[in-house]
């Protein structure tokens, strides 16, 4: 129920930034929706009640380690104005680099973090040239964080919040069958500045049908609370990404 909720939050924020003289050629637009995976490397450190995590996952820990990954992506366009929801989740366990309480000495048991998160992102773009358009963001996280000491839970929590966003966009057509984007925001959210990264290629099988290769990075920071309410994320994601793209 509390996914569904973040997506209609997300939903409603496309409302908010759409001028409606903008949205009514309607038969001006187009649009695609596409199902990817992001196999992406995460490094950080997570802190649950009293106790702090340092992790690390490569690519190889990231295959060996992941529970689920999967995202879908929609996007509307006109000449003028895009719109995009992305939905992506993934799920992991790596063993602990480092574990310490909160301000007091540390230690390297036999300790692992468990994560599971949700990102859900809404924009609205804006073309301001031909192959250039300025982005509205906001993405909401999700995270579900348990310690484990010895195969038992030391610490667990869940926590949600926005980061809001300010980005460009570049995206160019080569030709008829291949095209690319770049794509960069910076922002705030949680405990203070984020940002985004994003490159991809992709190949036009037909007028329906394409194949995206993305390489993406994305940065969180959240802290709040204190003693038993004490949660902190911070951490980046990177790699690389494939998605099955449907155009109409």
């Amino acid at each position: 129920m509390n996914k569904i909720k973040l997506i209609i939050a997300a939903i409603l924020f496309f409302c908010f930034f759409i001028p409606p003289n903008l949205l009514q050629a309607q038969s001006d637009w187009k649009y695609d929706a596409a199902l990817y995976g992001w196999f992406a490397g995460m490094s950080g450190t997570v802190g649950v009640a009293n106790q702090e995590q340092q992790f690390e996952a490569t690519l190889s820990d990231l295959l060996k380690n992941l529970t689920f990954t999967a995202g879908g992506h929609f996007e509307a366009r006109n000449p003028k104005i895009s719109l995009i929801l992305d939905v992506f989740y993934v799920g992991l366990k790596e063993d602990a680099q480092e574990v310490k309480t909160v301000g007091d000495s540390s230690f390297t048991p036999d300790a692992s973090v468990e994560l599971d998160e949700w990102i859900i992102e809404g924009s609205v773009g804006y073309r301001a040239m031909q192959d250039l358009e300025v982005l509205i963001s906001t993405r909401i996280f999700s995270l579900t964080a348990d310690l484990l000491q010895s195969d038992q839970t030391i610490a667990s929590t869940n926590k949600t919040w926005p980061a809001f966003y300010l980005g460009v966009r570049y995206l160019k057509e080569f030709d008829k069958k291949w095209y690319a984007t770049i794509r960069g925001d910076a922002g705030y959210g949680g405990a203070g500045f984020a940002w985004y990264a994003n490159a991809a290629v992709g190949y036009r099988f037909s007028e329906l049908f394409s194949l995206a290769l993305a390489y993406r990075i994305l940065n969180m920071d959240y802290d709040d609370g204190s003693g038993v309410d004490y949660f902190s994320f911070d951490g980046t994601m990177n790699g690389f990404g494939l998605g099955f793209v449907f155009s109409f």
